[in-house]
């Protein structure tokens, strides 16, 4: 960087698991970008200090001090090497323990819901230069999002988890739900009711959350901006 400088480089460092408090500095310093998993912290929580010691244990895995210090930090699934589905990740991010409550590790580097969602949607779209057309449900923004059974922003972070994905949108276009919706109760059987208007929408690759805040099939979807998975 120093010898070709680019003021938007968007470099970044994967996973970004183990760092000392100097590294930490350096990544700010530099203006890298974190692809960070939360995900790992289901397991790694629990064998990080055996395998590090204790103090480097204590500055690992601190993806909310970078933020603080200016770093953005997108979250990814990890995928295949862990599930594809991101609820778990965006639990742990927000708990700081692993899926089944043990924990925390470093409870001081947890994000709120709204960050973690962020992280996994908008903060992608920064990484790979797509912001103008992926990670916010707007016009113009590319039209693909999944439905959610429940609203990540009012279960308990615990059942963060557990939250269903009932319906996935292509383009505006519906092309995968869950068979059990209806055996589901009326509120997540009806969170795909005035998501039309999002039809207008131009494009596909990114997935949004679309989450119904009532109980019937003429209410209107409570839409939060946390856009792209990457």
């Amino acid at each position: 960087l120093a010898a070709h400088p680019r003021a938007d480089h968007r470099h970044g460092i994967v996973h970004c698991q183990i760092t000392r408090p100097d590294q930490l500095e350096r990544i700010a310093a530099l203006n890298l970008h974190v692809y960070a998993q939360s995900i790992f912290l289901d397991y790694d929580l629990h064998i990080v200090e055996d395998r590090v010691g204790r103090e480097l244990a204590a500055s690992s895995y601190s993806w909310k001090t970078l933020m603080t210090k200016g770093v953005t930090v997108s979250n990814g699934s990890d995928c295949p090497v862990e599930m594809p589905n991101v609820m778990g990740g965006i639990q742990c991010a927000v708990t700081r323990c692993d899926l089944k409550g043990e924990g925390p590790y470093l409870s001081h580097e947890a994000f709120t819901v709204q960050e973690a969602l962020d992280s996994y949607t908008s903060a992608g779209a920064y990484a790979s230069f797509e912001e103008s057309i992926k990670g916010k449900i707007e016009a113009g923004m590319l039209a693909d999002f999944v439905v959610l059974g429940d609203d990540p922003f009012t279960v308990d972070v615990n059942a963060i988890k557990d939250i269903p994905v009932c319906a996935t949108y292509v383009g505006g276009k519906k092309v995968g739900s869950m068979r059990i919706m209806k055996e589901m109760p009326s509120k997540m059987r009806t969170v795909t009711a005035d998501v039309s208007p999002l039809t207008t929408l131009k494009g596909k690759h990114a997935i949004y959350l679309v989450i119904s805040s009532e109980v019937d099939a003429q209410s209107v979807c409570e839409i939060h901006t946390v856009g792209f998975v990457k």
